[in-house]
């Protein structure tokens, strides 16, 4: 192997409180960071896939569900989290842009759900970035089977 860039990483266990789940949308990038600091979380460790939340509550292929549990899964043990947020956002091209805040609202509840049925021990924060904020999406029993 040739060296092409040095980095210093630091070595041992860190300690992650939470992990966000992310949509791969170029313009989070800045959210990122301020969102994790206005939630007074030190380091969080994101997961960004497409759509994000979506694919657990609509999924485009059966597995993706499955999928994107066992990447929380293999985090939440390896990192230790406690709280895990689920983020969607307006215009999302995995939900072909829509605009409707109502459209993300159902997903993540649908998503959350799921979430919570598989992962008890896990505290689950929906959230949803609209063009203006970030807006925390109350919790609530949704028909899983009506949205599918």
């Amino acid at each position: 192997m040739t060296k092409i860039f040095h980095f210093q990483m630091l070595a041992g266990p860190i300690d992650i409180s939470a992990a966000v789940l992310w949509c791969c949308e170029r313009r989070l990038k800045g959210l990122r960071g301020r969102f994790a600091a206005s939630r007074n979380i030190e380091c969080a460790e994101p997961i960004i896939i497409p759509g994000g939340a979506k694919h657990i509550a609509m999924p485009s292929h059966p597995r993706d569900p499955e999928f994107i549990f066992e990447m929380i899964e293999m985090l939440r043990v390896s990192h230790g989290f406690t709280t895990l947020y689920v983020m969607a956002h307006i215009d999302c091209a995995a939900c072909d842009g829509n605009k409707e805040p109502t459209y993300y609202e159902t997903i993540l509840g649908v998503a959350g759900d799921l979430l919570r049925q598989r992962f008890s021990g896990l505290e689950i924060v929906t959230v949803f970035v609209d063009v203006d904020g970030v807006y925390l999406v109350e919790s609530e029993e949704v028909d899983v089977a009506a949205v599918a």
